[in-house]
């Protein structure tokens, strides 16, 4: 049996890469592609013939989920263990991908990390981790994979930022709420810089979800107590997200209804807006337990 899934991967240097699949295809790399909304990524790009590369800490997780995706959809994977966290991360990534002679021509930035607590009562190289890994890494794979999109004339890049980015934080999980509203100053800002190019960006903003790795965060004794309305599903906030990219000039996304409604009475001061009453509380208990959507280290798990 061990012979057979062996045949299928060519091992590079550490790496795992598929000897199946149409190369000549759009290749799609995801980061934090072990689970969660990562894995929905890679399902929906490979659905609609996309070759995925799947970037994460574990590789065991990787592999599972690319003897899924080439189970279901017969398109080339490539697996590269790394841990973004890591300076010398991103510049790995893009090192392997050119030895593979691999042109990535989507980029998925979704691992994430939530750190629960005040700021003063976590050491710095926590903190120091979590803006390399929010900030730092999805900046510097743009910044590397983007020229060549640029010179091939198409290119899509979705930066999986939060509903959180969007509304006025409070105390606790000090650096996630400002880091997600990074990714979505970034978005608009390199969006318009590369107007007329091929190449779109877009910022991501979910609410919360549930995933297979929902319980191994913090978050989940806050997102308990909400109530089963404010949950997204997962497959349908990937989905949704590559309709957007593919299909839309749109540069900032807000899933789900609820939350583009809270999203607007942050926006207009809860007035005006019918029902604000139950949905203010919504937003209150987002803003004052959490301020995060629950991103778990690198698996890109919301909620």
């Amino acid at each position: 049996m061990a012979k057979a899934k062996n045949k299928r991967f060519k091992k590079v240097k550490g790496n795992l890469y598929s000897i199946r699949g149409n190369k000549d295809a759009r290749t799609v790399l995801i980061t934090g592609a072990s689970g969660g909304l990562g894995a929905s990524f890679a399902d929906i790009f490979a659905k609609n013939g996309f070759n995925v590369v799947l970037t994460a800490r574990r590789k065991d997780k990787l592999k599972e989920q690319a003897d899924k995706i080439e189970k279901k959809y017969g398109v080339r994977t490539t697996l590269i263990a790394v841990d973004l966290a890591d300076p010398a991360g991103p510049q790995h990534i893009f090192d392997e991908c050119e030895k593979m002679g691999i042109k990535v021509d989507a980029l998925i930035n979704n691992a994430g990390l939530a750190i629960p607590g005040f700021y003063q009562e976590t050491e710095w190289k926590k903190h120091s981790d979590f803006l390399q890994l929010m900030i730092a890494a999805p900046s510097q794979l743009s910044y590397l994979f983007e020229p060549g999109m640029v010179q091939r004339g198409y290119g899509r890049i979705i930066n999986v930022s939060s509903f959180v980015g969007t509304i006025t934080p409070t105390g606790s999980y000090t650096l996630y709420g400002a880091a997600k509203s990074y990714l979505i100053k970034f978005s608009q800002a390199h969006a318009e810089e590369l107007k007329g190019t091929g190449v779109k960006v877009m910022a991501l903003c979910p609410g919360f979800f549930k995933s297979e790795l929902h319980d191994e965060s913090d978050a989940s004794q806050i997102t308990s107590q909400l109530p089963a309305r404010m949950f997204l599903d997962v497959d349908t906030v990937a989905e949704e997200g590559y309709d957007k990219i593919m299909n839309t000039d749109e540069v900032v996304y807000v899933n789900g209804r609820i939350y583009q409604l809270m999203g607007n009475m942050e926006r207009s001061n809860f007035s005006k807006i019918r029902g604000k009453g139950q949905l203010r509380s919504y937003a209150d208990r987002i803003r004052t337990n959490l301020n995060s959507d629950g991103h778990d280290k690198q698996s890109g798990t919301n909620g």
